[in-house]
């Protein structure tokens, strides 16, 4: 796949994606959480990591690196949690390529080597820019299969862009049904306890299929956030997995979310989306 950005989002700079563990936090994202501060990426990735995917930096447009899509194919947008790093997430996707589905994943401003300053104005507007820019990959995206996966906090971002763009399907992971109560508590940043990113209501007002993925043991996120926001979905399922909220079985998920689509007509009889994935690359 050729990414050429809008004017409005040439990058300036290179970057590059590590692999890393997918299903668990890893103890340097606990050491950001404890210590109150944005998590921030080394300078320089591995040679390795350049085989795998590229990202470029925008000024306050944060940083979104894309995976090896099939054409036309549905696509992932993936929003990941807080204090969490794009560079933690991309390679984690591999049940979604293999069933020819696209992945996309943001890294919100302010976050590892993105620029600018995280507001719910440039967060949410990130998302927006990431979705068209999926969009516009006529030939090898689905716009109608675009779905939006947010994990924990990234789940208000999911359903903030369920309000302004069409989705295939949202998917809320760990997420909150408000996060206002809990902003302080978690030592969430600062434009989180400014802007509560209302979950429920957005579920409420999307006419398309929810899956609420959910730990019976999570102590951040309690269960019952995810049993509400079920609850409030017109097309809604939860699934519930005996974890807490950062060792939940990724991979299991996302065979979960695999059937879900599947179920709901996103892909191709058999699972699949059909055509061949083109090469990887990733655009600011």
């Amino acid at each position: 796949m050729t990414a050429t950005a809008p004017p409005a989002l040439a990058g300036l700079g290179g970057a590059v994606v590590r692999r890393a563990a997918p299903h668990a936090l890893s103890g340097a994202a606990r050491d950001r959480a404890a210590r109150g501060r944005l998590p921030r990426s080394a300078a320089a990735p591995d040679r390795r990591a350049r085989r795998r995917g590229r990202g470029v930096v925008a000024p306050g447009r944060g940083r979104r690196s894309a995976a090896r899509a099939p054409r036309p194919a549905p696509a992932v947008l993936f929003l990941h949690g807080n204090y969490e790093l794009v560079d933690e997430w991309v390679g984690a996707f591999e049940p979604l390529r293999a069933a020819g589905i696209g992945v996309l994943v943001v890294e919100y401003p302010g976050y590892g080597r993105s620029t600018g300053v995280p507001t719910q104005q440039s967060v949410t507007g990130l998302a927006v820019a990431a979705w068209d820019l999926l969009a516009a990959k006529q030939g090898e995206v689905d716009a109608e299969r675009i779905i939006a996966l947010g994990r924990s906090v990234g789940g208000g971002l999911a359903s903030a862009l369920s309000l302004r763009r069409p989705l295939g399907a949202l998917v809320l992971s760990s997420a909150f049904t408000g996060i206002r109560a809990y902003a302080r508590r978690y030592l969430l940043p600062g434009f989180l306890l400014r802007y509560p990113f209302d979950n429920l209501s957005a579920v409420r007002a999307f006419r398309g299929p929810v899956l609420v993925q959910h730990g019976t043991r999570d102590r951040t996120v309690p269960f019952a956030h995810g049993a509400a926001l079920a609850a409030a979905g017109g097309d809604a399922e939860l699934i519930r997995y005996d974890c807490g909220h950062n060792d939940c079985p990724w991979d299991r998920m996302l065979q979960d979310m695999i059937a879900f689509l599947s179920r709901r007509g996103l892909l191709e009889a058999g699972g699949g989306a059909g055509g061949n994935p083109p090469g990887a690359s990733g655009v600011g």
